[in-house]
């Protein structure tokens, strides 16, 4: 059975519990979830980190609530810089944007004016995209019931590289001579670093 790598993008603290839905579910499906419960865009070092994940991902959640997010210095947010990259990479898109955002509670909004206003350009800009849903959910299920529709339906028409398991003596003996590449590549990093510190050390010595 082939297993695609699914990402899954939003704001963080504001919808953790509808996240951990759409993991649940995903994981269910047996699919590979991909998102940042385990580490936090919040600078360019770690988006950069983000972006080889994209870089393998075969489609993209995105949800959207109230919060436009983490802001990076030239005023955009992590997630639609995610949204954007994910985008550019022709990566099939599953979004789902909440009808009612004034809803949420205070503690799951944006009060600054020009955070709202972003929050509304970008939901603009995401809802153009064909495989939107534009509903008002109640609670974490129903998001995630809707996403898996969704999602079931991209795979069937958009079909991904994804991920297969490997059966035949072919693809192992070339998953072997991989391997053998990063373990050779990983001896050729260490003996460089040694001849780093060997030379650091003869120059304090002089």
């Amino acid at each position: 059975m082939k297993r695609y790598q699914i990402f899954i993008s939003s704001t963080y603290t504001d919808l953790q519990v509808e996240r951990q839905e759409v993991l649940k579910s995903v994981l269910k499906l047996r699919h590979i979830p991909v998102g940042m419960e385990h580490f936090v865009a919040t600078n360019k070092e770690q988006f950069e980190y983000i972006k080889r994940l994209l870089d393998e991902t075969d489609y993209y959640v995105i949800i959207i609530g109230n919060r436009y997010g983490s802001q990076a210095d030239d005023g955009v947010s992590y997630t639609e810089k995610e949204f954007d990259y994910a985008v550019s990479l022709g990566i099939p898109v599953i979004a789902c944007i909440h009808s009612n955002p004034d809803s949420f509670p205070v503690s799951k909004s944006d009060i600054e004016i020009d955070a709202k206003q972003k929050l509304q350009e970008f939901r603009s800009k995401v809802m153009h995209h064909r495989m939107v849903s534009y509903f008002n959910w109640d609670n974490p299920s129903e998001l995630s019931a809707e996403i898996v529709v969704a999602l079931v339906n991209a795979i069937s028409d958009n079909p991904r590289p994804g991920w297969e398991r490997v059966t035949s003596f072919e693809n192992s003996d070339l998953l072997n001579q991989i391997n053998d590449l990063r373990i050779e590549n990983e001896k050729m990093k260490s003996l460089l670093e040694q001849k780093q510190q060997s030379e650091e050390q003869e120059q304090l010595i002089m």
